[in-house]
């Protein structure tokens, strides 16, 4: 036998052997499933491990502590919200929204990654008529939320004079139809607005 002859048995040899235990190699278990130790989990478990839930609404109004209590992107996208809605700048989102001075907000973010990418698209002067606005949907907001039921409560001789801004509005009145004539003429708003008028008979 020469030295190619036996080089090539012994190379059609090994080859022969490593196919053959390919062939017969087991992969993975038996089941075929991959379990995982959170399969084991009670559903309290699991939401043990989740945490806390927390929702922040953007069209809601949030006081300062509220406010520095969320993460940096909910700040940016709170901020730029109120910015887009009702036209205000800086300025007028301290003092009406979160009671402190334009200085000490500014301060605050200008700290914050998001600092030049919200005065690109701030105000740079508030509109009078804006701030109106943006204060009244403000007060609005307060006694909605302090009437815990979502609907704001006015007597008949009490006037909303601004409804600018706002998605919803709900108001709950006794009235004559001359005060509610009156009631409708001082309502201003930019926007088209539906209205559903339900009239019950008092005494």
């Amino acid at each position: 036998m020469t030295n190619e002859e036996f080089v090539f048995n012994q190379t059609a040899k090994e080859r022969k052997s490593v196919g053959t235990g390919a062939f017969h190699k087991k992969n993975g278990a038996k089941s075929k499933q991959c379990t995982l130790p959170s399969d084991y989990l009670t559903p309290a478990q699991k939401r043990k491990l989740n945490g806390p839930t927390v929702t922040w609404q953007m069209n809601s109004f949030y006081s300062y502590p509220e406010f520095k209590s969320m993460p940096d992107d909910i700040q940016e996208a709170y901020l730029v919200t109120i910015i887009k809605k009702y036209k205000v700048g800086m300025a007028a989102i301290a003092k009406e929204l979160f009671r402190i001075t334009g200085t000490a907000l500014y301060a605050y973010i200008r700290k914050k990654e998001y600092y030049k990418r919200l005065i690109n698209i701030t105000e740079k002067h508030s509109r009078a008529e804006n701030v109106t606005n943006f204060k009244n949907a403000i007060s609005l907001s307060s006694e909605s939320n302090s009437n815990g039921t979502g609907v704001v409560n006015r007597e008949g001789k009490q006037e909303v004079k601004q409804i600018e801004g706002l998605d919803h509005l709900e108001i709950e009145a006794s009235l004559s139809f001359t005060e509610l004539v009156s009631f409708i003429s001082n309502l201003s708003s930019s926007k088209k607005i539906k209205m559903k008028l339900i009239i019950d008979a008092v005494d």
